[in-house]
This record gives structure tokens, sequence and C-alpha cells, in this order.
């Protein structure tokens, strides 16, 4: 992708029904037909999205095809951001002075964040028409700066999006399982990249089972999962220890592994998600931040699926509709999940997923402020404890999705050296 900027004007003044400054993304690839296809795919997943209107969906105003003797330059124009994009505003701050006022507007950005994702996964009320993003990353969630706080984080880049009409299940019964491509492979669901997981459909035909590839919506939850997991760790220990959370795991290996045909989440993250679950800003998960992280573990980052693939709308956290692993008379599913936390819990939807974070913005009644946003002056990152420093001993020994990790890997064997105090002036404003 190819982006630049430009102003727009109309008979010499300035458009204001179009963003001021625009980014223009120029499609590129080597194959012709397939060019023109992906430009027809993401073209008609962005109109579609465009009429939502989600204030968390990045802006796009208009496609444009240039067809010249030979051949085509195929183009997608969306508004500017300012920021760039997540990881960018982790970088910029990379010392961020934990308080109130930010945990508060992560927590509303997170809230934001889901709701675009519900908006995308239910285009209809009926669920029955959906667009899933397929490729949720931090450099997919764009940063719109503000004059003060962090700023508006959308959701860009559809590129791999796929608009799905009719129910999940219905659909990998007519084409054996979609064909989209899926994404990055450090953000990429199990049930994609995991191929001796128990957690399979699989279809009947003439009493042959058949494996079935299962593709859908929460894939998206999974990789929202991974990046509040990232968010939280940059919000207590910086930009550093973002870094060393990211270094410990080989190039591309995503937050699970598979080995003796179960899948798990990967220990790195286990034991992460474990620690910072013990601080007394968490409080056995009773503040905001304990929620959050509750939420990370029991409901996003979960090996194990609903029965109909998010298939069915239902009312907030209401899965009487998923109460049993029938899919019909000739498609079932087997769930497993090695996690004793997990027992009888499952992957949340996205409808789920944001009437959480609403509850989780909010002070729950008769709870007072200040226990519940227990911070009572900003604080600098906390300092990385030496349990983190090392990876965990069930690291090794276990065959990984992204290779055998029978030997300690090659980027643990250097010391590990993480400046936690390097002073750094943060952009982000402290409102407290």
């Amino acid at each position: 992708m190819k982006s630049k900027s430009f102003q727009v004007f109309s008979n010499g003044k300035q458009d204001m029904s179009c963003p001021q400054f625009l980014a223009v993304k120029r499609m590129t690839s080597g194959n012709p037909t397939k060019l023109q296809r992906d430009w027809c795919k993401e073209l008609k997943a962005l109109e579609r999205l465009k009429d939502c209107r989600h204030p968390h969906i990045v802006r796009f105003v208009t496609g444009i095809c240039l067809r010249n003797k030979d051949d085509a330059d195929y183009y997608l124009i969306f508004e500017w951001a300012d920021g760039g994009n997540l990881r960018n505003l982790w970088e910029t701050n990379r010392m961020p002075r934990l308080s109130v006022s930010l945990v508060k507007e992560i927590c509303e950005q997170l809230r934001g964040l889901a709701g675009a994702l519900k908006t995308a996964h239910y285009l209809e009320d009926d669920g029955n028409s959906n667009i899933r993003h397929g490729d949720l990353k931090p450099s997919n969630i764009l940063w719109f700066k503000t004059n003060d706080g962090i700023g508006t984080l959308k959701i860009a880049d559809w590129g791999l999006a796929k608009e799905n009409e009719g129910g999940t299940e219905l659909r990998e019964l007519r084409n054996h399982g979609t064909t989209a491509l899926y994404g990055t492979k450090r953000y990429e669901a199990p049930e994609i990249g995991a191929p001796n997981r128990k957690e399979t459909l699989y279809l009947d035909v003439q009493d042959n089972p058949r494996p079935v590839n299962t593709r859908s919506r929460l894939c998206d939850i999974w990789s929202m999962g991974c990046i509040c997991l990232e968010f939280v760790i940059w919000l207590f220990y910086g930009y550093d220890g973002y870094h060393l959370f990211k270094i410990m795991f080989e190039e591309k290996e995503p937050l699970f592994q598979t080995g003796n045909s179960t899948t798990k989440i990967h220990p790195v993250a286990e034991k992460w998600i474990d620690h910072i679950s013990r601080n007394p800003l968490c409080n056995n998960g009773t503040t905001a931040l304990g929620k959050l992280v509750e939420l990370i573990r029991n409901r996003l980052l979960v090996i194990t699926l609903p029965p109909h693939k998010g298939n069915k709308m239902p009312s907030p956290l209401d899965l009487s509709s998923h109460d049993g692993p029938s899919l019909g008379p000739e498609l079932t599913v087997t769930t497993t999940d090695p996690n004793p936390i997990h027992q009888g819990l499952t992957r949340i939807l996205s409808t789920d997923f944001e009437a959480e974070m609403e509850k989780i913005s909010e002070t729950p009644p008769g709870m007072k402020e200040e226990d519940y946003w227990p911070i009572n002056a900003p604080q600098t990152p906390l300092a990385l404890p030496q349990e983190l420093l090392q990876p965990p001993a069930s690291i090794y020994g276990t065959q990984s999705v992204g290779g055998a990790l029978n030997e300690p890997s090659q980027r643990l064997q250097a010391p590990v050296v993480v400046n936690v105090k390097k002073p750094f002036q943060s952009t982000i404003k402290d409102a407290d």
C-alpha cells in the first residue's frame, strides 16, 4: 500500500463534505486479473461499511479506476490518520503516565472498536449479512490525534475482509469452508493456524466425515484479544515492556501453541496475563483494569468456540441459543480447551464484546469511583519484574505451530536488557 495526503477543494473552495486530508491507497499486484478482483472485493466491503458511518471505522471516500490502453490503476481513498496507527501511538508515548483519565480513555476506545466490529459483523439485525475483517492488528487500527487525550482509534484496511450473505454454517455446508486468506500469523486465531486442534467442524457426506475449515467472525475476536493484551502491557510497562513481550515469541509466532493433539494459550501470554492480574490495580478482577484483564483471559483469548460460530445475534451475554453441540442434522462440533479457567466458557461474540466494554467503562452501581479506578496519582510505567524477563519453563519441549521449541530460542540466549527509566515526554496529556 502506498499512501499520500491531499487537501480537497471544489471550485477553488475547500470541500467540507469530505475530510480535509485524504489517504490514497494504490493497489498493486503482478496479476491484473487478481488486482481487479481484489479492488472490487475491497470496494464492495468498504461501500457497505461507509453506509454505517461508525465513528471507529476509518471513513471511506471513494474508489478510482484509471484505465490505460493495456492496463489499469486502482485506487481507494480514505480520510487521513495524522497519528499513524496504534503501534505508532505506543511508540510515540513510550512511558505513558498511568492515570484514571488514561485508563478511562483506553476503555472507551476499546469499547468503540468493539462496537465497530459488531457493526461489521451484523450489518443487518438478523445477522445474516456480515463482514469479517480478517487481518486485525495494531498497524490496521489507525490513530487520529486530538488536542488532548489519546485521540480516536479506527479500524482500517479491509483488504482481506470477507462479506457473507447467509449464516456461517450454511455457507460452510454449501462451499465446504471459505477460501478468503486470513491475515498476519501473530494475530491469527487457533482455528485458522492449528491443524491438530480438537475444535473442528465435520461435514458428513454419505457417512464420510470430513473436516471443514472454520473461518468466522470469531477470528476477529481472537485478534482483538491479542491487541487488547498488548494495549494493557503497554499501559503497565510502557513501550519497552511491549517490546519485551514481542521478542519472547518466535518471529510470526501466534499467541497459541499446539502439541499432543491439543491447542492452548501460549505460555508466555498466559504468564504475562497471570502476572498483571495479580497487580493491586486489578484487585482480583474488581476494578476496571481487573475486569479488562479478565475479559481478555476468559472471553477473548479462548480456544473453545460457541456453536453456530457467531451466526446468531443474541442479546448481550445471553448464550442460551448456543447451548449445545448440535449444528443441524449433518453438522456437529466438538470442543476441547485444556485451560480449566475456561470450562464452560466460549469465545465471546462481538455483540457481547461491546456490551462487556460498556460495563467496564462505567463505575458499577454502589461502588465508589476511587475503588473502581484505584489510581491515586499518575504513575510512570512499572518496573518489569524478574519473572517476566525469562520465558516460562513450559515453553520448551513443545511443538509449536511456528516450529519446534525443543531448544531455547536464539532470541532469548543473550541477556535481556530493558531500560524502563529512559526519560520520554509523553504526548498524552494527563487530565487528572
